[in-house]
């Protein structure tokens, strides 16, 4: 797929269902529109482009226990974010300006007990971590897994940014969380003995900041300021 436009449907993208067991690479065409249940398989790799827009139905899961290679560049970014959200490719859900997006509007994407490091870097996550009780937190999440996580922004979710459990490696640098308001909220939650390195990362307007649960830390890189 290349320079195709899309306008006047239900939606206005190409609508994907992943089980991927193979690796494969995304074009940075008309928006994705993630629905139900999807899944990098351990051994495959998912390659997305720079410039990609990826949008999630709010039932829809991404769990990646293979490899996810997100790299973008300044000028263009990946970004994961609500269908409702306008500024990112454009009316998508056809439905002009009657909608607009909120935290928790879609639920996460989830690295979970993959032994390779999956790679994210400028990319944008916002308005995910679905504030059901019944979900986990956080709109990413490594579970039992760690990634690389640089110049990124992660903002406008429910309960959590980024949620680390048994992450023992993660390196976030020179990226932005900000936005996580909510009474408890938090822009990073580190549990069950998590250990990433944070690195010239900038924490704004966060309930708090950086949460732990008392058998994690992390290694301060240098460079993070909180406001």
């Amino acid at each position: 797929l290349s320079e195709n436009t899309a306008s006047e449907n239900g939606i206005n993208g190409v609508i994907i269902k992943l089980v991927q067991d193979r690796d494969y690479t995304l074009s940075a065409n008309l928006p994705y529109y993630v629905i139900e249940d999807n899944t990098v398989k351990a051994g495959a790799t998912l390659t997305i482009p720079a410039g990609t827009i990826i949008k999630f139905d709010p039932l829809a899961t991404f769990t990646v226990r293979g490899t996810l290679v997100a790299e973008g560049t300044a000028s263009d970014k990946i970004v994961f974010t609500s269908l409702k959200d306008d500024a990112h490719g454009g009316d998508t859900n056809g439905d002009g300006a009657s909608t607009t997006p909120a935290a928790g509007d879609w639920k996460n994407i989830t690295f979970s007990q993959n032994l390779a490091t999956s790679t994210l870097s400028y990319a944008v996550i916002r308005y995910g971590g679905s504030k059901n009780g019944l979900d986990p937190r956080g709109a990413l999440r490594a579970v039992r897994s760690s990634i690389v996580f640089n110049h990124g922004i992660i903002e406008n979710n429910g309960l959590s940014g980024m949620v680390l459990e048994r992450s023992t490696s993660t390196i976030i640098s020179d990226s932005i969380i900000r936005n996580h308001q909510g009474p408890g909220e938090s822009g990073l939650l580190l549990g069950l003995s998590s250990t990433p390195t944070i690195a010239n990362t900038a924490f704004s307007d966060n309930d708090t900041d950086i949460y732990s649960d008392g058998t994690s830390s992390y290694t301060n890189g240098g460079g993070n300021t909180f406001n």
